[in-house]
């Protein structure tokens, strides 16, 4: 029979300050707990994680120095309180089997440097060999919150290590309901049953209590791809869209790895974005070439050369996919449909940049297109407001160059938002006065 348990859900405070009660009681009415960060990487054809001759090793550790913040003390302010532990993993090759290649710490990642910044200088070195990095520091939401943090959730068959980090708060029953079909079907998780931390079976009141939602989510994750023959897109697919049917309203944002690929996804209703990913390239590219790696952050950098880099919004209910060919958007994944023979198709990068970038007067936006294809191109302000549409029409192939004059325009930071062939490309520009 299925368990029948409910989970109360719990309201932290989200934000640095606030202007009054009032503020505060809306806060915490439409905020769950859910302050986990995420953090991951991969490198490019050819490289790995370590590489002395480019801004490669500088800008991931500027990531991880502001990840180890984010893994903060309990009073400091959020995203600064994820005070229930952090962890690490990388990989070498699609199989983890090396213990040095994983961390748990139930200490703050803020307090606990030494041990932190021991496994990231052995994560980047040049013997590791890595190629994908993952990390998460946790604000406990359920299970455990005295124990060594359990993301990311590793299973390992075939020659492959699979993974997953989460942010949110999904309910348990609703979860095990999925995973077993209604309490049909207790198969798969009697194979994976989900761990408890020395508190017992399971499926006890005791050991319940114990469990984390997210390695429900994980097994869940891990039952559709095996039903779908190991391919990770479909399996991801049928797992999501019926989770968001279930469970529409409980946040989901996840990083999910195959130590080839990294699938990230975000879920919530909540207007803060909180999963970001860059693709490499710089704000200013004159200036700096760009690394030879992408990366997820639920909160990226705002300064030094990580903060230089394009960081573009993962959207409500959008799975990005970062491999080592490129990145793919899919806007609405659990409502989309593939047929049979569908393959995931990684689209061709159109060049877009930007000249000159800062600029008082005027910028030129390049980009290249391989066949005829239809282009939109809109300028956004940071908070998604419209701003001016300069394209929205079919172009040939070649390379295209658009020219933007703001008028009546603030001087700050602006979107350049591009659309080719159902393909968004983004960049940002800064217009100074």
């Amino acid at each position: 029979m299925p368990i029948t348990k409910t989970i109360q859900p719990k309201y932290p405070i989200r934000y640095k300050s606030f202007s009054g009660l009032i503020f505060v009681i809306i806060i915490l009415l439409v905020s769950p707990l859910d302050a986990c960060r995420l953090w991951a990487t991969i490198s490019l054809p050819g490289y790995t994680l370590f590489d002395s001759d480019n801004n490669l090793d500088s800008t991931i550790r500027e990531e991880l120095t502001e990840f180890q913040l984010q893994g903060g003390c309990r009073e400091n302010s959020w995203p600064y309180n994820n005070h229930n532990g952090w962890a690490m993993v990388y990989y070498s090759d699609t199989a983890i089997y090396e213990s040095n290649q994983l961390i748990r710490s139930p200490l703050p990642a803020e307090t606990d440097s030494l041990s932190f910044y021991q496994f990231v200088s052995q994560m980047l070195s040049e013997d590791s060999q890595s190629t994908i990095g993952l990390g998460h520091v946790r604000k406990a939401s359920s299970g455990a919150t005295d124990i060594p943090n359990p993301h990311p959730f590793l299973m390992t068959f075939q020659g492959r290590t699979y993974s997953l980090a989460h942010n949110g708060n999904v309910d348990k029953t609703v979860l095990l309901n999925l995973i077993t079909d209604d309490g049909s079907d207790y198969e798969w998780i009697d194979s994976h049953p989900p761990q408890t931390f020395g508190h017992g079976f399971w499926q006890d009141d005791e050991g319940w209590n114990y469990v984390v939602d997210s390695e429900l989510i994980f097994l869940w994750i891990m039952k559709n791809i095996r039903d779908e023959n190991d391919d990770i897109f479909r399996g991801l697919l049928a797992a999501l869209s019926v989770l968001e049917k279930e469970h529409q309203y409980g946040k989901k944002n996840i990083i999910f790895s195959d130590g080839s690929d990294i699938y990230a996804y975000r879920s919530t209703l909540s207007t803060t974005i909180d999963l970001f990913y860059s693709d490499g390239s710089f704000v200013n590219p004159e200036l700096n070439p760009p690394d030879y790696h992408y990366s997820v952050m639920s909160t990226p950098p705002q300064d030094g050369l990580a903060g230089q880099l394009n960081w573009y919004p993962i959207d409500h209910r959008m799975l990005a996919v970062l491999s080592k060919d490129g990145i793919q958007e899919y806007e609405n994944f659990p409502d989309h449909v593939i047929n049979s023979d569908d393959d995931m198709q990684i689209p061709l990068k159109i060049g877009l940049s930007n000249y000159p970038n800062p600029f008082n007067s005027a910028t030129i936006i390049t980009f290249d297109l391989q066949h005829m294809s239809h282009v939109s191109c809109q300028i956004f302000d940071l908070k998604g407001r419209f701003i001016s549409e300069l394209s929205n029409k079919i172009l040939p192939s070649g390379t295209h160059q658009i020219f933007w004059n703001p008028q009546n325009v603030s001087a700050g930071i602006y979107l350049v938002n591009m659309v080719v062939e159902n393909q968004t490309y983004s960049s940002k520009v800064i217009f100074l006065k």
